[in-house]
């Protein structure tokens, strides 16, 4: 009895109803949209864990159910298509625009009051050395750049 039970349950596990996707795709061919449908929606619902086989095939059956590729990203079991990625592309291209401007103008505003607390420093120090030099800005600067020349 458990063997013929055995060969019952082997014989239902045969490569072509393995899985949702095979199920999915499966569906799709036969006609049955519907069927197909409700498939393709449960896979891109995600959570699942498909090897490479079975997420080749459930990228099948959501390009049917979407018309779009999709990705398998195994990490977080979820497929994402091709518009959503191109979008992901793009919205980090603008964020690193706006990184790169932001530090532009950080730089620029560091480098006007640069030559701002130079002119003022090298004309303090012109008119007393003593006080240039005691000043805790004006002596980093010149620290720095060194002395001017008299």
């Amino acid at each position: 009895m458990r063997i013929y039970l055995a060969i019952m349950l082997f014989s239902f596990a045969t490569p072509a109803h393995s899985g949702i996707a095979d199920w999915c795709v499966e569906e799709y061919k036969a006609g049955n949209k519907k069927g197909g449908d409700h498939w393709a929606e449960a896979i891109l619902k995600g959570g699942r864990t498909f090897d490479k086989r079975e997420a080749k095939t459930a990228e099948e059956c959501t390009k049917i159910h979407t018309g779009e590729e999709h990705t398998y990203i195994p990490s977080s079991k979820e497929f994402i298509s091709t518009s959503t990625i191109q979008k992901n592309i793009e919205a980090e291209d603008a964020i690193q625009k706006s990184i790169k401007a932001l530090e532009q103008r950080q730089a620029e505003r560091e480098l006007a009051v640069m030559k701002k607390l130079a002119d003022s420093c090298e004309r303090l120090y012109a008119r007393d050395e003593i006080t240039a030099i005691t000043n805790q800005l004006c002596y980093q600067y010149f620290f720095s750049t060194g002395l001017p020349a008299n």
